[in-house]
C-alpha cells in the first residue's frame, strides 16, 4: 500500500493464495487498476480543457482584432487610414508576406490599389491604376462573388505582369478575396 500511495498505481499486489488475504489482494488490485485508468481519463479532460482555453484564446485575440479593426472605422479616419490598418490587423490574424486591398472596377475594366502592407519592392502605392488583366487570372472567379487561390505561383500556366513582378520579389502563393 505505501507503493500506490506514493503514486505508482500500477503497482500489482502478488498474492497467489485462494484465501480471504488472496481475495483482498485482487480486490486491491482491481481498486488501484480503476484508479489508474481514473487519473488517465483526468489527464486526458485536462488536456483536452487546456487545448480548449489556448482555442478560446485565440478567438479572443481575433475578436479584440475585429474590435480594434471596429474602432477604426468608427473613429472616422480617411478610407485609406482604414484600409491600412485593417490590413495591419489582417497580417496578424494571418500570417503573410503581402497583403493588399485592391479595387476591381469590373465595368471599367480596371483596378486600384487601395492599400498594401508588406514585402517586396514594388510596394504598389495606393492609387496605382491599372488594367484587370494585369491582376491575373480569377477576376472572373471574383465578378461571381467566389474566392480566387494560388496555392503555388511557379505552377500558373502564364503570369500577369503584377503577378510575375511580385513573384520575382518573392510571393509564392496568393488568395483574391
Amino acid at each position: 500500500t505505501e507503493v500506490v500511495a506514493a503514486g505508482d498505481l500500477e503497482y500489482q499486489v502478488q498474492v497467489n493464495s485462494g484465501d480471504e488475504i488472496g481475495n483482498l489482494a485482487d480486490a486491491f488490485n482491481d481498486m488501484t487498476g480503476r484508479l489508474s485508468r481514473s487519473y488517465a481519463t483526468l489527464r486526458e479532460e485536462i488536456t483536452e480543457r487546456r487545448r480548449a482555453e489556448a482555442a478560446l484564446q485565440r478567438y479572443v485575440e481575433r475578436l479584440r482584432t475585429l474590435h480594434a479593426i471596429d474602432g477604426t472605422i468608427l473613429a472616422t479616419w480617411s478610407a485609406e487610414e482604414i484600409a491600412r490598418v485593417t490590413l495591419r490587423h489582417i497580417r496578424q490574424l494571418i500570417p503573410c508576406w503581402r497583403a493588399s486591398l485592391v479595387l476591381f472596377d469590373f465595368e471599367g475594366n480596371e483596378a486600384t490599389t487601395f492599400a498594401s502592407l508588406g514585402g517586396g519592392e514594388s510596394e504598389w502605392p495606393t492609387g496605382t491604376r491599372g488594367p484587370l488583366e494585369a491582376f491575373g487570372d480569377g477576376i472572373e472567379e471574383l465578378w461571381l462573388g467566389k474566392i480566387h487561390r494560388v496555392e503555388d505561383v511557379s505552377k500558373l500556366p502564364r503570369m500577369s505582369s503584377a503577378v510575375r513582378t511580385l513573384h520575382d520579389e518573392g510571393m509564392r502563393s496568393y488568395i483574391n478575396v
